[in-house]
């Protein structure tokens, strides 16, 4: 699969300073970056899908908002933070 990134000459220089001091060719550090990205949303996305299991089979224990709550509140703090541009 072939990727055509459109960074901006900041985000670019910053990777490739990065690959550098990593030893790396920029086009690998990218692949790598995107790879541990995709696995990482992939975990928060298991962990969404326990959580929601875990709160199927516990007994209920406040309201659902306050359980709702707590399930956002875990997802929070496995989520990676993202910046949209």
């Amino acid at each position: 699969m072939a990727v055509l990134l459109d960074l901006p000459p900041e985000v670019e220089e910053t990777l490739s300073g990065k690959a550098r001091a990593a030893n790396v060719p920029v086009e690998r550090y990218t692949i790598d970056l995107v790879t541990r990205a995709l696995a990482a949303d992939r975990n928060a996305d298991e962990m969404e899908t326990f959580l929601n299991q875990m709160a199927r089979n516990a007994p209920i224990q406040g309201s659902e908002e306050e359980l709702e709550a707590a399930i956002e509140e875990a997802l929070a703090a496995v989520r990676p933070k993202r910046i949209w541009k």
